[in-house]
């Protein structure tokens, strides 16, 4: 199962290779595990284009936000 996810998650995060957003709804239209499958493709886009790539409404709409955006900021000025 892990393997499949990887995999899944790798093709995902290639084939929209410039939108993100495409990339992680092709996750979840996948089936079985989306939820697993949707992180790691989060995380490929993510680490590979930045936040900057997510849209502004899916960061307006994540609840807690208020609570993790401090704890990033430390944690992007500790590794600079």
């Amino acid at each position: 199962m892990v393997r499949s996810c990887y995999a899944s998650s790798r093709r995902c995060s290639s084939s929209s290779a410039s939108i993100p957003t495409i990339s992680g709804v092709t996750a979840i239209q996948l089936g079985d595990d989306t939820d697993t499958t949707a992180c790691l493709v989060g995380g490929i886009c993510g680490g590979r284009d930045g936040v900057e790539a997510i849209p502004k409404r899916w960061l307006d709409a994540l609840r807690g936000r208020d609570l993790c955006d401090p704890l990033i900021a430390e944690l992007v000025r500790q590794r600079e």
